[in-house]
């Protein structure tokens, strides 16, 4: 199938570039602060969030059987998961390099999630009850999956050069 033909010229995608340039150094030193600060939030949140999230998940060992557990630890990853997803995709001043660190410390962040979960069931000894590495690698994969969905395969069906 051919590519659609741009109705842009080289000449003004270069001049609408440097207007949205200008436009972003003529912005307040307060408001590029709060364009920063909110950036370190969502990181923030996303970090300390996800380890409150293991809370809940670790009190339903308790209570839940197996099969009951792991449709509520999915939920919880997706639901944490897409929550991030949103912050970070209505970013609008993100740069590459914020989404590369995003994209470096979200895994991070569900492999670190992962192994306190794992350890955690590991050590309270369920009598075989659960699997500390299905119950930590569920919620790993369940968190990423809206990332990998949004930033992967949803950004390749809307680019627009």
């Amino acid at each position: 199938m051919d590519e659609p033909e741009s109705r842009w010229s080289k000449e003004h995608i270069d001049k609408t570039i440097e207007i949205i340039k200008r436009v972003k150094e003529q912005k307040p030193k307060h408001i590029k602060f709060l364009d920063k600060s909110i950036y370190w939030v969502i990181l923030l949140i996303t970090i300390v969030g996800n380890f409150i999230i293991s809370i809940p998940i670790l009190l339903l060992l308790f209570v839940l059987e197996p099969f009951q557990l792991y449709p509520v630890v999915i939920f919880l990853g997706v639901a944490f998961g897409l929550l991030i997803e949103i912050l970070i995709r209505d970013l609008e001043h993100l740069e590459q390099k914020h989404h590369l660190i995003f994209g470096l410390i979200i895994p991070v962040i569900a492999l670190i999630n992962f192994f306190i979960i794992t350890q955690v069931v590991d050590n309270l000894k369920l009598d075989g009850k659960f699997s500390p590495l299905v119950v930590g690698l569920v919620y790993a994969v369940s968190f990423i999956l809206p990332y990998i969905y949004y930033q992967v395969i949803k950004k390749k069906d809307t680019k627009l050069f």
